[in-house]
């Protein structure tokens, strides 16, 4: 199964398609980063832009979208309209965490979740791109979602995470 995904996701990322939040593919459009303002981090959504774009494009990969909804109270990150502004959180607000000497995945899932099961473990490691759980190393950094996008995310999945 690891194997399957790795080959699909790298034939996705080579072929340029992108995942909508909610996960079909489409050709990605350019960004338009004249409708940027770096003095108050608000960006104008343009015709076709999506949250999973923005994120990729202001912070290299698109697992910020939900941090960019949440940031502006849209409750529906797949319902953005041209025009609309939205403010661009600082990256010093995303949840990061770097392993330290000691950790393990399931730890952190039951330090920031209440649950170190196997079902939250894979799928922090999936929403990371580890493919090996067991194999993380000192210093790496991860994203830590809340609880609820963790959930969102591994909907459909074949696992069920319950709150």
């Amino acid at each position: 199964m690891k194997e399957k995904y790795k080959k699909l996701l790298s034939s996705v990322l080579a072929s340029g398609i992108i995942l909508t939040t909610a996960g079909c593919a489409k050709q990605p459009h350019k960004i338009d980063p004249r409708a940027y303002n770096p003095n108050t981090r608000e960006y104008t959504v343009q015709y076709g832009d999506t949250l999973t774009e923005i994120a990729s494009y202001f912070y290299g990969t698109f697992f910020y979208y939900d941090d960019i909804a949440n940031y502006n109270g849209i409750s529906d990150p797949d319902k953005i309209r041209e025009g609309q502004v939205i403010y661009l959180p600082p990256i010093e607000d995303m949840c990061y965490y770097y392993i330290q000497k000691g950790d393990t995945l399931s730890d952190i899932c039951f330090k920031k979740y209440g649950n170190g099961t196997s079902e939250y473990v894979n799928r922090l490691a999936e929403y990371n791109g580890i493919y090996e759980p067991n194999k993380i190393v000192v210093g790496q950094r991860i994203i830590i979602p809340e609880k609820e996008t963790l959930i969102q995310y591994t909907s459909g999945k074949g696992l069920s995470l319950h709150k």
